[in-house]
């Protein structure tokens, strides 16, 4: 049956083959394998009626084996959902409790990364953040914590969770220097006011080394404007060095480059203070 949910050509059997679905899991609501039922039936975007028994048939069946590895084939889909309504509450209250359990278990990111996508965090935020940060001191070396770092950077306060954040991405960088997936994670850091100096050089000297190695880079001129808000710290080959690709990048700029204003703005305000 999994298979055949995850067929997006159902065309007009579609309807019969969710009511069998449903059917099906009323029948095994309590039963293990329901899991992989429930994964791609929770990934439709066409349940249509039938979306309210499936998430509280999804809800009872998480509430009966919340500690089960298996969950997050179930979490993932559910939590990518924006229409939990009325279940919103049991399913995030679920998703963290279950998080608890696993946040040392490097499978709990098919969790963690779909809880922290969600705008509706409100009451759960710094419980989150806390389990994330967790999970990321956990794992220090594993690429696809890029993403984790990413969603947390971008509104992580100036507090004790902050600083044990921003320790985790430094010593991440550490072992993922050079590499193009540090790019995310380079540039949220960059944006952080609240980093020491000796923080940002390292945080620069990475971003340095990422722009040598990859000419082609996305985004390539907002790391360039980032760095210009702390020039004089980068010292004076870094710097030569980065002056000459900021002034033959405004000189000859590629077709489509959304953050050229950025770093016409950045280079605007270095020049208006010397």
């Amino acid at each position: 049956m999994d298979s055949l949910l995850a067929r997006q050509d159902l065309g007009e059997q579609a309807a019969p083959a969710l009511a069998l679905a449903i059917d099906w899991l009323k029948a095994h609501k309590a039963a293990p394998e329901a899991q992989f039922v429930f994964h791609p039936l929770l990934a439709r975007k066409d349940l249509g009626e039938q979306a309210a028994s499936a998430l509280a048939l999804a809800i009872d069946w998480l509430k009966a084996h919340q500690e089960a590895p298996e969950a997050r084939f179930v979490f993932n889909p559910l939590l990518a959902r924006q229409d939990l309504g009325e279940h919103e509450t049991a399913v995030m209250a679920l998703a963290i409790n279950w998080l608890e359990i696993f946040k040392k278990d490097i499978k709990a990111l098919f969790v963690l990364d779909r809880l922290l996508e969600r705008g509706d965090l409100d009451g759960y935020e710094m419980k989150v953040n806390d389990i994330a940060i967790a999970w990321l001191e956990a794992f220090p070396g594993y690429t696809k914590a890029y993403e984790v770092f990413g969603c947390l950077l971008s509104r992580i306060q100036l507090d004790a969770q902050g600083q044990r954040l921003v320790l985790a991405a430094l010593a991440w960088l550490k072992k993922k220097s050079g590499k193009l997936k540090t790019k995310v994670v380079l540039t949220k850091l960059l944006w952080l006011s609240m980093l020491s100096d000796s923080d940002w050089i390292t945080v620069a000297n990475s971003a340095l080394l990422v722009l040598r190695k990859h000419k082609n880079i996305d985004h390539r001129d907002l790391i360039f404007a980032l760095l210009l808000t702390r020039p004089g710290l980068l010292g004076k080959s870094n710097s030569d060095w980065l002056m000459a690709r900021v002034e033959y990048r405004l000189w000859d700029p590629p077709l489509s480059s959304p953050d050229s204003a950025r770093l016409h703005e950045a280079l605007a305000r270095l020049k208006g203070a010397t």
